[in-house]
């Protein structure tokens, strides 16, 4: 790339949670667990359905996407980037080159995942919504998951569980 800036696959997903750590402490989310992110790279890459990319700039990591590719779709999963990264088109390329690998794979679907809604510049999602539209495509909406409880006392424990965390997450 004319700045510089190359992408590679790799392993190292204790490099991917610290960046993604420092990427939380700036945007004010909660990150994922480094055990939670380890087996699920691990579980998806030793069935060659995950990659690691990392975008360079003289040996400076700017950013980081883990992207899963299933079927006929690869989907961005997670990423992260460094402050300095924020400066230079290390993620765009990095998306760029997971989209080559999904062609090459035969893949006719790349799922960004989340987006806020259309013209609502206040959502917190907003300034990733903008960097995802960037490469065009669709938005597509689905029905939001729901629960079929069988438990109901156990179900209730989950229910606290997972609002805690939606208000931990900030969601």
């Amino acid at each position: 790339m004319k700045l510089g800036i190359e992408v590679k696959t790799g392993n190292d997903i204790g490099m991917f949670y610290d960046l993604q750590i420092a990427t939380a402490k700036r945007q004010g989310f909660v990150p994922f667990g480094r055990k939670y992110l380890e087996e699920q790279f691990r579980e998806f890459s030793n069935v060659g359905q995950c990659l690691l990319y990392t975008a360079y700039l003289r040996k400076e990591k700017l950013a980081q996407a883990m992207v899963i590719f299933y079927g006929q779709e690869a989907d961005y999963h997670y990423g992260a980037s460094s402050e300095e990264g924020r400066k230079y088109p290390g993620a765009y390329l990095i998306q760029w080159e997971a989209i080559k690998a999904a062609k090459r794979r035969g893949i006719k679907r790349y799922n960004f995942w989340g987006v806020a809604p259309e013209g609502e510049t206040k959502h917190r999602f907003y300034g990733v919504s903008v960097f995802k539209r960037g490469f065009g495509g669709q938005d597509m909406e689905y029905i939001h998951a729901r629960d079929l409880v069988i438990d109901w006392p156990r179900y209730a424990v989950n229910w606290v569980i997972e609002i805690t965390r939606r208000i931990t997450r900030g969601l």
